[in-house]
């Protein structure tokens, strides 16, 4: 390819995009990969990794320099950055309109004036609620239950309201719950596995079922998304498969030989049962990009134990 496309990918160095980095640098494309989290230098093959805040002038700035030398390239954004810690945005809502909505608003600024085509943003399955009986499209109307989905619905509104009438075209990805190597110690999965490691398994709540996603099945619908030709979509990307806290638990344990520390704590109907729940309908993406899940839970969590 004599002219490969461009690829810049904020927050870089969280968990989906180390593994999105790792994924792109086996593909025909350049990457530049920026988060204040990094160290300069770290560049490998067709990448190069930035230390800058894109939320200062200097970070801004920085950003600019690199693209000013990219040429006539195609150049596409996949927006990673922000807070994801529903927690940590309660604590702080100021820096969590910061980071996940203002961000939205510098990086998209900057793709009008790059002329880039495409920017890929990643918000979350947690704008719709937790509050449904069946699976949900994104026909669903949003009900952001705390600051994090809540910034986030604002991001993708931005998006969607200044995608109007632009040449970049915008592609949201509300995720639904990731896991993997490598990921948040925060995470139910990690903490699932921690405790279990200990021989014990002591959880807040054990009734909320969610939609898990292998980190390698949602890097796929990143690739899917940014080289595609659909332009101004909102996309679920799940498994479209709902599993209690319980259910998850038993399901490591039975991965991890662990299952005496499950069965021993003979835990009742009412304790593992009538949790709120979010589970997402994937039609779309499906159909229109021919992407699916790889793996299902056991798959999955399997792939992250021996990982």
């Amino acid at each position: 390819m004599l002219n490969k496309p461009l690829v810049l990918i904020t927050g870089c160095a969280g968990f989906l995009g180390r593994n999105l980095i790792n994924e792109l640098a086996s593909k025909e494309v350049d990457v530049i990969g920026i988060d204040k989290a990094v160290e300069d230098g770290h560049d490998r093959k067709n990448t190069k990794i930035v230390k800058l805040d894109i939320l200062s002038e200097k970070g801004i700035s920085g950003i600019r320099r690199d693209l000013d030398k990219a040429g006539n390239k195609e150049i596409y954004l996949i927006h990673l950055m922000g807070i994801t810690g529903t927690e940590e945005c309660e604590r702080d809502k100021v820096l969590a309109h910061e980071a996940n909505v203002k961000s939205t608003e510098i990086v998209w600024k900057l793709a009008g004036d790059y002329g880039m085509k495409k920017v890929v943003f990643s918000s979350t399955a947690l704008v719709y609620g937790t509050k449904y009986e069946d699976q949900i499209d994104e026909e669903c109307p949003p009900f952001p239950e705390n600051a994090y989905a809540r910034t986030k619905l604002e991001a993708e509104n931005y998006l969607i309201g200044n995608s109007v009438g632009s040449k970049t075209a915008s592609v949201i990805l509300r995720l639904s719950n990731v896991y993997g190597p490598g990921m948040n110690k925060n995470t139910v999965v990690s903490t699932i596995l921690e405790q279990l490691g200990a021989d014990y398994l002591k959880l807040r709540e054990y009734k909320s079922v969610r939609d898990y996603m292998y980190v390698g099945d949602v890097i796929s619908a990143f690739i899917a998304a940014i080289f595609s030709e659909c332009r101004f979509k909102v996309y679920n990307v799940g498994s479209s498969a709902g599993y209690s806290v319980w259910d998850l638990a038993r399901i490591i344990a039975a991965a991890t030989d662990k299952e005496k520390v499950v069965s021993e704590m003979k835990l009742s109907e009412e304790v593992i049962e009538g949790g709120s729940r979010l589970v997402l309908c994937c039609d779309r993406i499906k159909s229109d990009l021919k992407w699916k899940p790889a793996y299902d839970l056991k798959g999955g969590i399997k792939r992250t134990i021996n990982a």
